[in-house]
């Protein structure tokens, strides 16, 4: 189906995949689960592939890449819209406490 059509490319490319069921359909993932599609057994095709589903949800299985916060000593995120690519870079002349966080890129 035309929904599916980048995350099928993907996923014939080699790419990650993921899927979920949307709200008010039948058994199996909840409308909230993206499980992902793996192996190539699962590349075959088949009058039930999630591809050619109207029940199904699908997208490219997101990347995420590690970033660092600022923390002020009272625990509030210091410039909570500022991401540091490293840790080196989030600390500052304040010495400010610095945490990593996983970011969907």
């Amino acid at each position: 189906l035309p929904q599916h059509k980048e995350a099928c490319l993907h996923w014939l490319n080699g790419g990650d995949v993921q899927f979920k069921r949307v709200a008010g359909a039948a058994l199996g993932c909840s409308a909230t689960d993206f499980a992902k599609m793996k192996g190539e057994s699962d590349r075959n095709w088949s009058n039930g592939s999630i591809f050619i589903s109207n029940e199904h949800e699908t997208r490219i299985k997101p990347k995420k890449e590690k970033r660092w916060i600022r923390i002020s000593r009272s625990g509030l995120a210091l410039n909570s819209m500022v991401l540091f690519e490293s840790e080196e870079m989030a600390r500052d002349r304040f010495n400010h406490q610095v945490a990593s966080i996983e970011v969907e890129v």
